[in-house]
């Protein structure tokens, strides 16, 4: 048996608040990119902006998602239709926005390939 000893296969399981190139290829060559996004929410009922992606030069949204907590309890976080769920805005604005009925914390991923590879 072989031991994994590749540092990209290592990355692949870095989840951080900072970029990480996960050492995945999108079906067009580029590089994937990996970037956890937590944060909270007050307010219920709205569509809140959550962050800006424009600065990690964002080429192509590959995959998102996450888990929001209330009350010690975790929900899936989908990707949502107009009303509900994580929307990005693309390619615009490239902002992120959360919509949800409750007030709690979120971890969200990001994985994406970039304009500068």
């Amino acid at each position: 048996m072989h031991s994994v000893t590749s540092n990209a296969v290592a990355r692949c399981f870095i989840y951080s608040v900072y970029e990480v190139k996960t050492g995945e290829i999108w079906i067009d060559g580029k590089p994937i990119y990996r970037l956890v996004v937590q944060g909270g929410i007050a307010t219920t009922g709205t569509f809140v902006e959550i962050g800006d992606m424009s600065a990690y030069n964002v080429a192509q949204m590959v995959e998102m998602g996450g888990v929001f907590t209330q009350s010690g309890t975790g929900y899936q976080i989908d990707i949502g239709n107009y009303a509900s769920g994580l929307h990005y805005n693309y390619p615009s604005a490239r902002k992120i926005s959360l919509y949800t009925s409750w007030a709690g914390s979120f971890n969200l991923i990001f994985k994406y390939t970039k304009t500068t590879d």
